[in-house]
């Protein structure tokens, strides 16, 4: 999970050192951003054929529903704007880290 510069770059970084994603939440940006790495997200996720979902909130049933079909063991989450439920955080074995900008 993730976006801006920061979630694009651990994207990349993880695909590098050969932990590829099982699936990219992308939350897309608000209007007034005036750079734009959704787009840059989905392209790279195209181009390494990993599934990718933008959303406005993960908190919706289908997206939990994919996170528990692809029975992975931990979460990553870089640049996420809204509180992500222990729901969600619960679903992998090994839970789920984070960073935020502001830290």
């Amino acid at each position: 999970m993730g976006g801006r510069d920061r979630g694009y770059e651990c994207i990349k970084m993880l695909y590098k050192k050969r932990q590829i994603p099982l699936h990219i939440f992308c939350m897309p940006e608000d209007d007034h951003e005036k750079i734009k790495f959704l787009p840059k997200i989905i392209q790279f996720a195209k181009e390494k054929k990993i599934h990718i979902t933008p959303i406005k909130s993960i908190k919706k049933t289908q997206s939990i529903n994919i996170i528990k079909s692809i029975n992975t063991d931990l979460i990553i989450v870089m640049a996420w704007r809204t509180l992500i439920p222990e729901e969600i955080t619960s679903i992998p074995k090994y839970g789920a880290v984070g960073a935020h900008e502001s830290l």
